[in-house]
This record gives C-alpha cells, sequence and structure tokens, in this order.
C-alpha cells in the first residue's frame, strides 16, 4: 500500500532508514545518531542520499511524496 507522505515525513522516514541501517556512536558519553551526524557534517551528502531514497521508494510504489513529483515513473502511452 502505497503512502502519501509530505517532504518532512519522508526526510524522518530516511533517518529512521540511516539509523537502522547503520550504528550510531558514542563519544565522550553522548551518543550520536547516523542520521544527525551524516545531516549535520555532510548536508550535500545527506540530501542526495534522500533523494536517492525517495527515487526508489517512489518507483518500488512505497510512497507518494508531495512535492516529489519529478520522481514519479512515467506512464508508458499505449497509443504508439
Amino acid at each position: 500500500m502505497m503512502s502519501r507522505l509530505y517532504e518532512y515525513q519522508a526526510i524522518e522516514q530516511y533517518k529512521e532508514f540511516l539509523d537502522d541501517a547503520y550504528p550510531g556512536i558514542t563519544l565522550a558519553g553522548s551518543s550520536f545518531y547516523a542520521s544527525t551526524i551524516l545531516q549535520d557534517c555532510d548536508p550535500t551528502a545527506f540530501r542526495i542520499g534522500l533523494d536517492e531514497w525517495i527515487t526508489q521508494e517512489v518507483e518500488e510504489g512505497n510512497i507518494k511524496v508531495e512535492g516529489y513529483e519529478e520522481y514519479e515513473p512515467e506512464e508508458e502511452d499505449d497509443d504508439e
């Protein structure tokens, strides 16, 4: 079933995906999540990864994200 999400919801799901895939670290008694480290230390890589994740999820029919219509698969024209 396809979930309809706003961009902020897609970002939260992507961050959950990152945190499930990669362990966080503990430094000087403080714990840091992988998503927070990536988003704060390399926002460009975070945004590229987010765009790639959204594209994959949309193409697989798992989600539809408001404002990301350019990622929706194009329907083939049967008239050709």
